[in-house]
C-alpha cells in the first residue's frame, strides 16, 4: 500500500494508505482498497468517500464511523469503483477525527489511472508534444 496524497500540509490525526488490486480499465469494475491508520486515540472517526466526472463508486462509497479505535492499529475498507473512460481519475476522501476537546477534518486525494491514463489528440499543453517524442527517441536509442 501506498500513502495517500494529503491535502494541506498539516499532520493528521489519521494517516490513509491505498492500493489497487488490478489496473483499472474503462468500463470495468477495480477494486481501491483503504487503510486509515489512526496515530492518536481518538472518540471516533468518520469517513466520506468522493469521485470526480468519469469514475463512479459503484460500492463501499459509505463507510460506517468507528467509535474510540485504536491507535496504530489499520482500519481497512474496500471502493469498487468503474472507471467510464481512459484518463487520470481522483477519488477523495475526507476524514473527520474526533477528540473529547477537538475535531479536525482532512482531505486525501487518491490518483487513479485508467488505461494508458492519457487519450491521444487530448492533451492541449504546448509543451506535450515535443516531452512526448524526446521520450520516444530516448526510448528508441536504448534498443
Amino acid at each position: 500500500m501506498v500513502a495517500a496524497v494529503p491535502v494541506g500540509k498539516t499532520r493528521g490525526a489519521v494517516d490513509l494508505r491505498f492500493a489497487l488490486r488490478q489496473h483499472p480499465l474503462p468500463g470495468e469494475s477495480s477494486q481501491l482498497d483503504i487503510s486509515l491508520i489512526p496515530d492518536t486515540a481518538l472518540d471516533r472517526v468518520t469517513v466520506t468517500f468522493g469521485a470526480e466526472d468519469g469514475l463512479e463508486l459503484r460500492e463501499g462509497g459509505g463507510m460506517t464511523p468507528w467509535n474510540h479505535p485504536e491507535p496504530g492499529v489499520s482500519i481497512g475498507h474496500t471502493l469498487t469503483i468503474v472507471p467510464r473512460t481512459v484518463g487520470i481519475f481522483y477519488v477523495s476522501v475526507t476524514v473527520l477525527a474526533e477528540t473529547p476537546t477537538d475535531s479536525s477534518a482532512r482531505q486525501f486525494t487518491i490518483p487513479v489511472i485508467v488505461g494508458g491514463g492519457i487519450v491521444a489528440g487530448e492533451d492541449t499543453h504546448p509543451d506535450s508534444a515535443p516531452v512526448a517524442r524526446a521520450a520516444d527517441a530516448e526510448s528508441a536509442r536504448t534498443r
